[in-house]
């Protein structure tokens, strides 16, 4: 934006704005626009459209955030759900570990001979015959 020196003369100068347009506007005739931002210019920033879930963006608009990712989980390959926000690992020996894209929980044990985590799973009523 050019510099415009006060007068010589030490007398005021009026200036008045105007929002719709971005000018300062003089009485002595010299007039100023004021840039919007850009993505390479400083400048003012543009009306955001109100509301209080619209960020800035680099590029001097408003946006909505979107959802960058989506989470599915799965149990031994099979996905169980692609639409998960929270992932709560509990127990004890239970951990986590992951590469790129992929996070994978270790929980020991359960050897699939039909007692798993301290659970019997009973496959025959017979079994418990008086």
């Amino acid at each position: 934006m050019p510099y415009y020196p006060p007068p010589s003369s030490g007398g005021a100068t009026n200036l008045s704005y105007t929002a719709a347009t971005r000018v300062i506007a003089s009485d002595t005739g010299t007039d100023a626009t004021l840039p919007l931002m850009s993505s390479g210019d400083a400048g003012l920033v543009p009306a955001s459209g109100g509301g209080t879930t619209n960020f800035l963006r680099a590029d001097g608009t408003f946006s909505a955030p979107t959802a960058s990712a989506t989470i599915t989980t799965q149990d031994e390959g099979g996905t169980l759900s692609s639409s998960v926000t929270t992932l709560n690992f509990t127990g004890a020996g239970v951990t986590a570990s992951g590469a790129g894209g992929t996070t994978t929980i270790d929980i020991p044990g359960g050897s699939g001979s039909g007692i798993t985590y301290g659970q019997a799973i009973i496959t025959s009523r017979s079994a418990y015959k008086n």
